[in-house]
């Protein structure tokens, strides 16, 4: 599962601390929910996904998370621009239909894979912005379940705001005696995160997202080696934010 990540990002998340490349494919099973998680829902190339016609159409055109910034960082390394095609979408369905047909196209670039890990991995991205939040909350070295656990919700609740990520770790009192504080946090942080909003719907969903996360820390599984333990943790019913 660790040839799906693109070898010339592989120096950028040692650099963050994240060393064994098994372990980062591991922890996007646990935010893509599945372990093949290289596939998208239809089964087809992740890489190459993209919102659905109609999606876009209903939310007026706006590109959500950082497509914009994905776009300009594809085209800065040698890619084609696709900002024109970002300008008319709520207008133009010929726009949307020629930007989901190249992104599909795109789905075995290799420079579009390592432009998607860049994004992640950039100051202020996903990945390198939960690594931050570990480091602030005293987690030095902290172990793969909590990072995914902290990446997860700031894929799906964002890293700002009252219910990102940032937040909801401040939350969590700093404990730093005795040899299970991680654990604490983790278990902590997770009854934050199942709390976080009063919504039905997305109570709901955070109650799902939580559970496979809640059960690997009681199964003791924090450095995610357990391709066996991280199956059984996932079958559970999700749903998408």
């Amino acid at each position: 599962m660790s040839e799906h990540i693109p070898q010339s990002v592989h120096k950028s998340l040692t650099n963050i601390g994240l060393h064994n490349m098994k372990i980062v494919s591991n922890i996007m099973s646990l935010v893509v929910k599945r372990q093949d998680w290289w596939l998208s829902i239809d089964k087809t190339d992740i890489y190459g996904w993209a919102k659905p016609l109609d999606d876009w159409q209903q939310r007026g055109g706006r590109l959500r998370g950082d497509a914009l910034e994905l776009f300009k960082e594809y085209e800065k390394m040698g890619g084609e621009d696709f900002i024109p095609l970002t300008k008319n979408l709520t207008k133009s369905l010929d726009d949307c239909y020629t930007l989901s047909a190249k992104i599909k196209e795109l789905a075995e670039d290799p420079t579009w894979r390592e432009c998607q890990w860049n994004r992640l991995l950039a100051p202020g991205g996903y990945l390198s912005k939960t690594m931050e939040i570990c480091k602030s909350r005293k987690l030095d070295a902290p172990s793969p379940l909590v990072v995914a656990a902290i990446f997860d919700h700031s894929l799906n609740c964002g890293i700002a705001g009252k219910d990102g990520s940032e937040s909801v770790s401040k939350r969590v009192p700093l404990k730093l005696q005795g040899p299970d504080h991680e654990k604490e946090f983790l278990r902590a942080f997770l009854k934050k995160r199942q709390a976080v909003t009063a919504d039905s719907k997305k109570a709901s969903n955070n109650t799902n997202y939580v559970a496979p996360f809640s059960k690997l820390l009681d199964a003791g599984c924090m450095d995610l080696l357990d391709d066996g333990l991280i199956k059984k943790a996932m079958q559970v019913e999700t749903k998408a934010t």
